[in-house]
This record gives structure tokens, C-alpha cells and sequence, in this order.
């Protein structure tokens, strides 16, 4: 799996599930995006989030984009000129190996 994804804390607000967590890129960048499987996250939501947001790491943005439900939403990298990666490589130095810190919200039990 190009981007494990680990769960740091969760929330709820009554509404809505808040999530916390980490994103490692591992493997090789795909240049329409990497798919991300949040359903692997064992949370009380089953579609897509409301919310994502991802923060930057070594220069390199990373934007997560909705699929059609949890299992297949895209992460878009965008290189320290802001370019987007575009080639089938392994991933910038940069991002691997480190724990890219991520917030989502989920609509609650859906």
C-alpha cells in the first residue's frame, strides 16, 4: 500500500466523527494520485469525508481528494515549486518514512 494510515485520536461532536492521524507514504507515487483506504481506519463511518485536511512536510503538499466512498479516495503530492508529481516513481526523500499528520471529518454512523 502506497499510504499507510494510522488513527492517533478520534471524536465525536455529536454529528460528526473528528479523526487524527498520520499518513506514510511508502512505495511508489502513481501519477493520477495514490489511493487511500480510510475504512482500514475501524472507525463509526463508512463514506467519504466531509474534511481533509493534510499538513505539509518538507516543502511537499499533500491533498486528498473524495472518491466515491471511503476505500478509494485520491492523495495529490505537489512538489517544493508547487508542481504537481506527475511521474510513476518512488516518492521524494522528503516524505517517506515520516508520519504526515492529517484531521478528517466523517459524518457519524453512515
Amino acid at each position: 500500500m502506497p499510504i499507510a494510515v494510522a488513527l492517533k485520536d478520534q471524536w465525536s461532536d455529536g454529528k460528526r466523527l473528528h479523526v487524527i492521524g498520520l499518513l506514510t507514504p511508502t512505495g511508489n507515487y502513481a501519477a493520477a494520485g495514490v489511493t487511500i483506504n480510510f475504512a482500514q481506519l475501524v472507525i463509526a463511518a463508512s463514506r467519504v469525508p466531509k474534511l481533509c485536511l493534510i499538513q505539509g512536510t518538507a516543502g511537499y503538499e499533500l491533498v486528498y481528494v473524495n472518491g466515491t466512498n471511503a476505500q478509494d479516495g485520491k492523495i495529490l503530492a505537489y512538489s517544493t515549486a508547487g508542481t504537481p508529481l506527475t511521474d510513476a516513481a518512488a516518492w521524494p526523500a522528503g516524505l517517506t518514512g515520516v508520519g504526515v499528520p492529517f484531521y478528517a471529518i466523517f459524518e457519524q454512523f453512515l
